[in-house]
């Protein structure tokens, strides 16, 4: 069986073509690019700027051919406090879900992430917001994440409103949990 290897990277002109081919997809409902292809150079300038923000693709490599599978990235981060929202979306292999899945690359990509915000970064805490029907909450709670609150009727997603799922990890439940394992 052919190791897949796991990137995330810097998002490049070209990768934004292929995120801007989804806009049909319910990948499209995730990331919610709100522009065409030529606004699209003045985005990335504005990424690579921000110290607030900090997002990447996600690339998966069998036998050296590698394809964009994933976006991801840090937002809001809080430089005094040390904390940032995590944002996460996989795209299945025929680009027509978005969410964290249940694969192996998924969870090394998701792990990257976690690394880059507490290693890297040296954040404290890590946080999300899901909406009720997610199936990524199993996965998020599996990588140590704790639910912190709901709020009822805070996303209008599929038609109707939903509750959303607040959920967080702190710097030292996750060094604990990598120690542990």
């Amino acid at each position: 069986m052919t190791e897949i290897k796991v990137q995330l990277r810097q998002i490049e002109m070209p990768d934004v073509a292929q995120l801007n081919a989804l806009q049909e997809t319910p990948f499209h409902k995730v990331v919610r690019f709100p522009f065409g292809f030529g606004q699209a150079a003045g985005w990335l300038e504005g990424i690579a700027a921000s110290n607030v923000d900090s997002f990447f693709v996600i690339t998966a490599a069998k036998e050296g051919s590698a394809r964009v599978v994933g976006l991801c990235g840090l937002t809001k981060i809080d430089w005094v406090s040390r904390h940032a929202e995590i944002f996460f979306a996989m795209i299945d292999k025929d680009k027509a879900k978005a969410s964290i899945q249940e694969q192996a690359a998924t969870t090394t990509a998701f792990q990257n992430l976690l690394q880059y915000g507490f290693r890297t970064l040296n954040l404290n805490r890590l946080y999300v917001c899901i909406a009720d029907n997610n199936k990524s909450l199993n996965s998020l709670e599996a990588a140590g994440f704790i639910i912190e609150g709901i709020s009822e009727e805070a996303e209008f997603l599929d038609g109707k409103m939903r509750q959303t799922i607040h959920l967080a990890l702190l710097a030292t439940e996750y060094e604990n949990a990598r120690h542990n394992s």
